[in-house]
């Protein structure tokens, strides 16, 4: 971490009205190009940073008097030829400034990227903060002068009105800001707000977005709902405590935003001229009053899409939320064997996860299941076998990945008990350091990493990954659902070019495979073809 004197030293000299954020947001799809990955990142969604938004939307809230986008700009890599191009973009709305921030968010996939776009900053006279989820859970010594932990609202205010002053310190500790100044270092714990439920309407600068040029933003292939969608959040946190995910580590617990805001929200966005809605959170089911959410949905007649378990999914939920205009669900069955689920903690059943997808299907939403691999226990014929369940369910697509623990989770610490290679890439001797390192690991999934399956060697859980895709997405009654649902001669092509991919893939990794039973699948496979 830099050390913060420098910048100290300016914040003292001048008044709130100098500051100048940038908020940077890094693609995960060109993090994905510029790596050379063959996977379906390469045709993943890309949306705005929420978090982002919502702090720029609090900071709104928190300067009432001071127009944001005089003094706030979002920048983000897909509306720029390259990232030098972004880089002269950032230092050109900077350069007026006293005090210039440079704000990015962190997720463990793309920290290498992050970092090196950081360093380009280096001994200038900007402040680079780093937040989000990574830096959380993982507060390593990273190129910046500032990471936050946590909530950002009281971090970003402290730094805003405090910096410079002799109590910065004392208030930097509450507000979840890790940072060096001189011989001083100070490590806060992640901190908390109620953001979401207080922040006004919109709950997100929407309005920073109309700086960058149409097309930036783009959807799945698994939920095209319309021509211009947008991602919204009316919960945070989790309910659940599935042992390879770190929501909950990092906002703790479950809030919800009120009812009344949410159609206000809503409401903005079916007004900027928004045609369907994609809801991110990571339960939209969770939320305590979530038949007044579906009434506020039938209102505003949009088509929505969510990401839901499967425990209380039944057919009387499925049939509600059609009726409010949900057409996709992101539903996180990610096993098909009840000791699969039950070492996820995923606290479902084989028989709950069978009866939401057919709750869906029954009344038209397509279902959209994760499929993780890679289970320390299992081995081919376990995979195969929970393939073939899959198969069996009544899904719209699927998505599988290997197994990859957040830090921190259950499963990360599980995997550093076991020493050597799994200890030493995932966080090291201090458990602090977490950063893919591409040269030793490969781009095979987990990108960077090491596989926690002891039975399964790393290639081999990505050959199974492309036979599963294939083995899904190549049925003539999956890539007509798919195609029906494109909108426009644009959404068929990206279908097209997906479906390509998935035939080369399998393609391409078929002369490199060692095991028996996957290599009959690929027969089996290809003679079906």
């Amino acid at each position: 971490m830099w050390d913060l004197t420098p910048i100290q030293a300016v914040g003292a000299d001048r008044d709130t009205r100098d500051v100048r954020i940038a908020f940077v947001h890094l693609s995960f799809r060109k993090v994905a190009r510029s790596r050379a990955v063959r996977s379906k990142a390469l045709f993943s969604a890309h949306f705005p940073a929420l978090g982002l938004l919502n702090l720029a939307q609090q900071l709104r809230d928190h300067f009432p008097d001071r127009d944001l986008r005089d003094w706030v700009r979002y920048f983000d890599e897909e509306a720029y030829e390259d990232r030098d191009a972004m880089e002269a973009a950032i230092r050109a709305w900077l350069a007026p400034a006293t005090l210039a921030i440079l704000g990015m968010s962190t997720y463990t996939s793309s920290i290498d990227h992050v970092s090196d776009y950081c360093r380009r900053f280096a001994g200038d006279n900007v402040l680079v903060i780093l937040g989000g989820a990574h830096v959380t859970v993982v507060p390593d010594d990273l190129p910046c002068h500032i990471i936050v932990r946590g909530e950002g609202r009281n971090a970003l205010v402290t730094i805003i009105e405090r910096l410079g002053t002799p109590d910065f310190l004392t208030y930097a500790r509450l507000a979840g800001i890790c940072c060096q100044l001189g011989d001083t270092r100070i490590d806060g714990g992640a901190a908390t707000d109620d953001s979401i439920e207080t922040t006004s309407v919109p709950c997100f600068a929407y309005d920073l977005l109309s700086d960058l040029d149409a097309g930036v933003y783009a959807t799945s292939y698994t939920r095209l709902l319309g021509v211009n969608p947008q991602i919204y959040v009316c919960t945070q946190s989790c309910r659940a405590r599935c042992s390879f995910c770190s929501t909950y580590l990092i906002h703790r617990r479950m809030q919800a935003r009120p009812v009344e805001r949410i159609r206000q929200d809503l409401t903005h966005l079916r007004d900027q001229g928004y045609d369907s809605i994609e809801f991110h959170d990571d339960d939209l089911l969770q939320h305590p009053e979530f038949d007044a959410v579906l009434d506020v949905l039938r209102e505003i007649q949009l088509p929505w899409f969510c990401y839901a378990r499967s425990e209380i999914l039944d057919d009387k939920v499925a049939k509600r939320m059609a009726q409010a205009g949900c057409q996709r669900v992101f539903l996180g069955l990610e096993a098909m064997t009840q000791r699969s689920l039950d070492y996820l903690n995923k606290a479902t059943t084989v028989a709950q996860n069978r009866t939401a997808a057919t709750a869906l299907d029954r009344h038209g939403i397509g279902a959209v299941s994760g499929f993780i691999v890679g289970l320390p226990h299992h081995t081919v014929s376990d995979v195969l076998a929970e393939l073939d369940a899959f198969l069996s369910l009544p899904l719209f697509a699927i998505s599988c990945n290997v197994l990859t623990p957040d830090p921190r989770t259950r499963e990360f610490m599980r995997a550093r008990r076991r020493g050597g290679d799994l200890q030493l890439s995932l966080g090291g001797e201090t458990g602090l350091t977490v950063i893919p390192d591409i040269e030793r690991w490969g781009l095979d999934q987990p990108v960077g990493l090491p596989s926690v399956c002891e039975a399964i060697d790393k290639r081999t859980l990505n050959d199974l990954v492309a036979v599963i895709e294939h083995s899904f997405y190549l049925r003539p009654h999956i890539t007509d659902a798919l195609y029906s649902s494109a909108g426009t001669p644009q959404q068929r092509e990206v279908i097209t070019a997906y479906l390509d991919f998935v035939r080369a893939r399998l393609a391409e990794r078929e002369p490199g495979v060692t095991d028996d039973l996957v290599r009959a699948r690929i027969s089996d496979l290809m003679t079906r073809r």
